[in-house]
């Protein structure tokens, strides 16, 4: 993720286009807070921290904090405030003074190493879509066992929005478990390299959770990293006009259907509903409502 600068100046039509033309939640109606997207029409979203993986966003990272990677993130500094040629004996003195400070025992980098995460979980929020309303795994894990619903929403039209918001996104990518690990360079980044690390620490997932088939929107809170991001920092309203279609789990009692199209109706929602069924062979079918 870059900076919101950054981001709102990017090529948004083009960004737009990698995104899937609706992306889908599945939920439960029996949870008040999955009704939210419905009755509020707002994106809540996570820390990295709330996941029920332990792994989510905690794809393994070597941390780097050896003098070398110190000294070159010194020298690099000092070359780009100076715009020309650097001072070795400065470059050492400052780098000296850093790794004593911060890096030469076991403690400190331990202390460094919970500073890392805590920056992560506090910098970012992660909100996760679907890119199929059909997985047989998604409707029974995050849809009540098809007694839930699954709501369809496009964002095309509305990414210059999500971008004023500070949210990006991208398609996960499902790698094996014996996959490199990423590796910071301790905390010798600065806050573009570090947001860009975070964004790609989201997008890695263990290739056992391929059947989610996810698109992850990510949103930068734009607080101080020592600050944890308040409730209503993790939540974004998102148009009515993105709202597409809803569509019921064939297990889904009649009263809470009854309650969604009420609820559609009054949050003038203008969206098409569908029903879960099975075809001959017990496939997935997606029928009119």
């Amino acid at each position: 993720m870059e900076s919101k600068e950054r981001i709102s100046s990017q090529n948004l039509e083009k960004v737009a286009e990698l995104i899937p033309t609706i992306l889908y939640k599945y939920r439960d109606w029996k949870k008040s807070y999955h009704r939210d997207i419905l009755t509020k029409q707002e994106l809540y979203f996570s820390s990295s921290s709330e996941f029920e993986d332990p792994f989510d966003c905690r794809f393994p990272v070597e941390i780097d904090f050896s003098y070398e990677a110190l000294f070159r993130f010194v020298a690099n500094l000092k070359q780009f405030e100076r715009r020309g040629p650097i001072n070795l004996s400065q470059v050492q003195a400052e780098a000296d003074y850093l790794y004593k400070r911060d890096f030469n025992t076991i403690e400190k980098r331990q202390l460094k190493e919970k500073e890392f995460y805590k920056l992560f979980n506090n910098s970012l929020g992660i909100f996760c879509f679907a890119k199929r309303n059909n997985s047989p795994e998604m409707w029974e894990k995050y849809a009540d066992h098809r007694q839930g619903f699954c709501v369809g929403v496009s964002l095309n039209s509305h990414y210059r929005y999500l971008a004023e918001k500070g949210v990006g996104g991208a398609d996960v990518t499902y790698v094996d478990e014996d996959h490199p690990r990423l590796k910071w360079v301790s905390t010798f980044q600065s806050k573009v390299g570090a947001m860009k690390f975070f964004f790609k620490m989201t997008m890695l997932k263990y290739r056992k959770w391929e059947f989610e088939d996810e698109y992850r929107l990510i949103k930068e809170h734009y607080l101080p990293y020592s600050i944890q991001p308040k409730l209503q920092d993790k939540k974004i309203p998102i148009p009515k006009s993105s709202y597409q279609e809803i569509i019921f789990g064939d297990k889904m009692p009649d009263s809470e259907r009854r309650d969604i199209i009420e609820v559609c109706k009054n949050e003038n929602l203008d969206v098409k509903f569908y029903t879960l069924q099975h075809d001959e062979a017990k496939h997935i079918v997606i029928a009119n409502f």
